[in-house]
C-alpha cells in the first residue's frame, strides 16, 4: 500500500483530496481504512505533503523538503536536505518545536535572486535526542551542549551544581521541559566527565542478555573439522603490533625469506565472520553499535569479550 501510494502521488498534476485520491487509484470499500492510517503514516514522515483544504499531493510540489536541522549556539540553524542539495536557512522563530539534531519538514520559501534558500519548519518527523546531560541549577538544567536550550526539570534528589541526566519530555529550540532520571555527581569528581559522555551520547555499557547467551555458546578452540577446512599457517612466527594494555589481537604479520633476496610479507587477519554469524544477536548488536568507543579510561566494544 505504501509504494502504491507513493508512486501514484508523485505522477500527480495538482493536489486530491483524500476520497478523490481513493477513488483514482481503485482504492475499495475494504481497503479504504488502511489507506487513510498509510496515508496519514507518509505524511508524519514527510514523504507526502498535506496541503490547506485536505489536499495531498508531492513534497516536491509544495516546495517542502526533509532534512536535518543543524542549531547554531546563537539560535539560527540550517537544515541539510536529504539526500542532497543546498542547506536551508531557518531563523530562531521558524523552528518550532524542532531540536538539534531532528529530522524535519520544512517549508522552502520563494527566495529572491542571489541570496541562499530560506525555510520554515512545519513538523518534526524524528527527535534525535531523548536525553540530556547538564548542570542543575535551582528547578533547571544547563546542558552542557550549548545548542540546546535551558531544561525545566521536576525530580528529586540533584543538589545545587551537580551533573544530572535529563529526560526530554517536551518544549520548543527556546526552552525545554524535562525529568531527571539520574544525578551523575559533581563535575569535578573522578569519572563524572566520562560519565557524562556515556550518557550524552547513549553509548551502550552493558549488552542485552542474549547476546552474551550466543557469545556463551562459541567455542574456547577452533574445532579440528574446521582447521582442515583451511590452511594451516601456524607454524610461521607472526608477531602483533599493540600496545602492552591491548585487549584485541585481530591481525598480525609474519615474514619469510624466500631467498635471493625475496621475503614474503604476510597479514594474518582473525575471521570475525566465523564466530559473529550473520543476522545472529552479536551481529545485529555490533551493527546497532557500530564500532568501539574508546574514552581516557575505557573501551566500549562493539561485541562482548568472551
Amino acid at each position: 500500500m505504501r509504494e502504491r501510494i507513493l508512486e501514484y502521488i508523485s505522477k500527480l498534476t495538482r493536489p486530491l483530496r483524500k476520497r478523490e485520491l481513493a477513488k483514482k487509484m481503485g482504492i475499495s470499500h475494504e481497503e479504504y481504512p488502511k489507506f487513510r492510517r498509510v496515508l496519514k503514516e507518509l505524511v508524519q514522515e514527510g514523504k507526502v505533503a498535506r496541503f490547506r483544504g485536505g489536499k495531498y499531493g508531492p513534497m516536491d510540489e509544495a516546495n517542502r523538503i526533509v532534512g536535518r536541522l543543524h542549531v547554531h549556539p546563537d539560535g539560527f540553524g540550517f537544515v541539510s536536505r536529504e539526500p542532497e542539495g543546498p542547506d536551508i536557512f531557518v531563523r530562531s522563530e521558524d523552528m518550532g518545536p524542532a531540536l538539534h539534531g531532528d529530522k524535519v519538514v520544512v517549508q522552502v520559501y520563494k527566495r529572491r535572486r542571489g541570496t541562499k534558500p530560506e525555510g520554515k519548519v512545519l513538523q518534526v518527523v524524528e527527535r534525535a535526542v531523548r536525553q540530556l546531560v547538564g548542570v542543575y541549577r535551582s528547578g533547571t538544567v544547563l546542558p552542557d551542549d550549548p545548542r540546546f536550550p535551558v531544561v525545566y526539570v521536576s525530580g528529586d534528589g540533584a543538589r545545587e551544581g551537580q551533573k544530572v541526566v535529563v529526560e526530554v519530555e517536551g518544549g520548543s529550540v527556546h526552552a525545554l521541559e524535562g525529568r531527571i532520571t539520574e544525578v551523575l555527581g559533581y563535575p569535578e569528581e573522578p569519572g563524572i566527565d566520562v560519565a557524562s559522555i556515556i550518557k550524552e551520547f547513549e553509548l551502550p555499557e552493558e549488552f542485552p542478555p542474549e547476546v552474551l547467551r550466543e557469545a556463551e555458546s562459541l567455542p574456547e578452540e577452533v574445532p579440528p573439522e574446521e582447521i582442515l577446512r583451511r590452511e594451516d599457517l601456524r607454524d610461521l612466527p607472526a608477531v602483533t603490533v599493540d600496545p602492552e594494555d591491548a585487549k584485541d589481537f585481530d591481525d598480525a604479520v609474519s615474514l619469510e625469506a624466500l631467498g635471493d633476496g625475496v621475503y614474503r610479507l604476510g597479514v594474518h587477519i582473525a575471521d570475525v565472520s566465523y564466530y559473529v554469524r550473520e543476522g545472529g544477536e552479536m551481529d545485529r548488536e555490533a551493527y546497532r553499535r557500530g564500532t568501539r568507543v574508546y574514552l581516557v579510561d575505557r573501551a566500549l566494544p562493539m561485541l562482548p569479550p568472551r
